[in-house]
């Protein structure tokens, strides 16, 4: 199995009053290149995909645009997106709704159930190529 492990995009992100779209778009580009290049089975994001916990919305659809253009490449891959101190933990898991616990999983916040810790629900199942799968913590 190949994971690729990427972190702090702070997509949002401006430096001096200038926009940086133009640097994470080039990023995402080479991104794209290196899951195909690694025949990735799971692309594993790990904190602060965002700069600020309310992003704009051209950071948004910048993250799920590259979402749909790696998973169009590479139909197998798994991602795993885990938000972090700059993301909002409720806009990391508002597309869970959306997605439910299949090719492309966000965590946000700690999942609870009846206020204690859903230890189960820390655990995502990763399948390569092989038979076997591996369980990932992600808390």
């Amino acid at each position: 199995m190949t994971v690729i492990q990427t972190s702090d995009w702070h997509f949002g992100h401006e430096f001096a009053g200038h926009p940086r779209e133009y640097k994470h778009d080039a990023c995402l580009a080479w991104l794209l290149d290196r899951i195909d290049e690694h025949a990735a089975d799971v692309l594993l994001v790990t904190e602060d995909v965002y700069d600020v916990a309310n992003p704009p919305i051209n950071a948004m659809r910048r993250l799920f645009s590259f979402l749909r253009a790696a998973t169009a490449r590479r139909p197998s891959l798994q991602v795993v997106n885990l938000g972090g101190n700059h993301d909002s933990a409720a806009r990391i898991d508002l597309p869970a709704a959306l997605l439910g616990s299949g090719q492309i999983r966000f965590v946000g916040a700690l999942p609870r159930e009846g206020g204690e810790p859903d230890f189960g629900r820390f655990m995502v199942p990763l399948t390569g190529r092989g038979t076997n799968s591996i369980e990932v913590v992600v808390s």
